[in-house]
């Protein structure tokens, strides 16, 4: 998917239709919940072996979760692995929001919007508390890669 004047009104919106998206799925209950997000895991593109390094290790999940940054015209990308398929979901959901935002977007600004959509998303109601504590752990481990590339 082609953004390129990709900004951080655009990751509220992505989150506001996710919010959306998930709040209609818990009608169906929480095992469709876990479906949905197990599918959207799966649009992650390949994550090669090569990246599974330390650096790139993702600390505090019980899972095995890697993460690669790389920034291209002013932007940020992330790809990304875990080897849960929930986790991967969570993965995918901050993947596709915040890549295309600058470093000083995601360092700066999406803490409350994604916060936002924690607390008014029945997404969290299907997780297990080490699962809805990933999903932190994950965007605190984003947010500090992006810092990195800050001028």
């Amino acid at each position: 998917m082609t953004r390129p004047n990709y900004t951080i009104f655009d990751f509220e919106k992505f989150l506001n239709q996710k919010r959306h998206d998930f709040n209609s799925y818990r009608k169906s209950g929480i095992q469709y919940v876990n479906k949905k997000l197990i599918e959207l895991g799966r649009t992650l593109g390949e994550y090669p072996d090569i990246w599974k390094i330390k650096s790139n290790r993702v600390k505090g999940c019980t899972s095995n979760v890697f993460i690669h940054i790389y920034i291209t015209n002013g932007k940020i990308f992330y790809s990304g692995y875990s080897d849960s398929e929930i986790v991967k979901g969570q993965l995918a959901l901050l993947i596709n929001g915040l890549n295309r935002l600058t470093p000083d977007e995601i360092f700066n600004q999406t803490e409350q919007y994604l916060t936002d959509f924690v607390k008014n998303t029945d997404v969290r109601f299907s997780m297990t508390i080490t699962r809805a504590n990933s999903l932190g752990t994950l965007f605190q481990f984003m947010k500090i890669k992006a810092e990195e590339f800050l001028n």
